[in-house]
């Protein structure tokens, strides 16, 4: 291809800069959010620091939740399971209101605390994990407030 002046280069540079950047996401886009089924129960723990940020660690399903249904204890994707580079924290951050309102531990019941849960959305999941119960939630990577990777819920729920 010849060209006959610079004009035509600075049209042609011009023209595949702005091929280049339609074509591929913007920096300031904002990230998708994926579904997480996850199984309560089983090695499924939850730490709660500060009253205000909850990490519930999981175990990785060798399938996809829309196949096989995870074990106690285990998160999937619905089309495919959690890969070995992607994290096993969940991680919720509540920036107005704190988890609960006091803990009980009784010493007569063994591994059972009496808990008075604020009414929010982590809570119920949280009750959900401690009664072997299925759940979802929309997650997306991020890092912790502590610098840890984890998947960040931005809603709860199918």
């Amino acid at each position: 291809m010849k060209f006959k002046n610079y004009e035509q280069i600075d049209y042609l540079i011009v023209f595949i800069v702005l091929i280049a950047f339609m074509g591929s996401p913007s920096v300031n886009a904002k990230s998708r959010d994926y579904l997480l089924q996850c199984q309560g129960g089983g090695q499924m723990t939850v730490n709660i620091k500060y009253n205000k940020w909850v990490y519930i660690r999981f175990a990785k399903t060798k399938y996809p939740a829309g196949k096989k249904r995870p074990a106690a204890g285990e998160c999937a994707w619905i089309d495919r399971p959690v890969s070995s580079r992607e994290p096993s924290y969940i991680y919720y951050e509540s920036s107005k209101n704190p988890i609960w309102s006091s803990l009980q531990i009784s010493m007569k019941r063994k591994y059972n605390p009496r808990v008075n849960w604020y009414r929010t959305p982590i809570n119920t999941y949280i009750q959900k994990i401690f009664n072997k119960k299925t759940f979802f939630v929309h997650v997306k990577s991020g890092v912790s407030r502590e610098g840890i990777a984890v998947l960040k819920i931005v809603r709860f729920g199918p």
